[in-house]
């Protein structure tokens, strides 16, 4: 019964299952190949072909063939080794929720993230500097967290983000002028900061 699970899932997302093997081949350590993929893609689907949850895949990298799954709506990729998210994130035009917290990335999301109808997106816990400008025109956010990365300023396009509810921002350098300046600008915001 496993081994027919498989195959249905091995003919829906062939992509996917390439790129697990192709960014995971480090991890493979005595079973079957065949096994470890089919253990990776159960795990990782939650909610039909709209939701993917690849988190806890040790995943250095994504797999670009991820970002031809233009269905997705969810999308977590959360507690890996991602040092960056490839500019190819704009592809993903029915994204409504993000979740990259708990990596390394580095520096800023790509611009490309504008392209995105994002509700939700998570970038906690990483090792980020900065917010893109291209923040500013996600229309449709509405909860973000920064927690704990080192993001110390905010592009001036932040402030169109009328619609953002909560934004949490605990354990970042931002200065109260900063954060003054964020209750100014979106007084409908909460601000999460501990």
């Amino acid at each position: 019964m496993a081994k027919i699970l498989f195959y249905i899932v091995l003919l829906l997302t062939p992509v996917i299952i390439a790129g697990f093997i192709l960014s995971n081949a480090n991890v493979l350590n005595g079973m079957p190949v065949i096994d470890q993929v089919f253990s990776r893609v159960t795990n990782a689907f939650s909610g039909g072909d709209t939701t993917l949850n690849l988190s806890q895949q040790q995943l250095k990298q994504v797999d670009m063939g991820l970002f031809n799954n233009t269905k997705l709506t969810t999308l977590v990729l959360s507690n890996n080794q991602l040092t960056q998210i490839p500019s190819q994130i704009g592809n993903l035009r029915q994204l409504h929720t993000l979740d990259l917290s708990h990596n390394q990335l580095e520096g800023a999301l790509p611009g490309e993230i504008r392209f995105l109808p994002l509700e939700t997106l998570n970038i906690s816990h990483n090792n980020m500097t900065a917010l893109p400008a291209e923040i500013g025109q996600i229309a449709t956010l509405s909860h973000l967290d920064v927690s704990y990365n080192n993001i110390d300023t905010i592009p001036n396009e932040f402030f169109q983000l009328k619609r953002l509810k909560v934004l949490n921002i605990t354990g970042t350098p931002l200065s109260q002028d900063i954060i003054l300046e964020i209750r100014s600008q979106l007084p409908g915001t909460k601000i999460i900061q501990q």
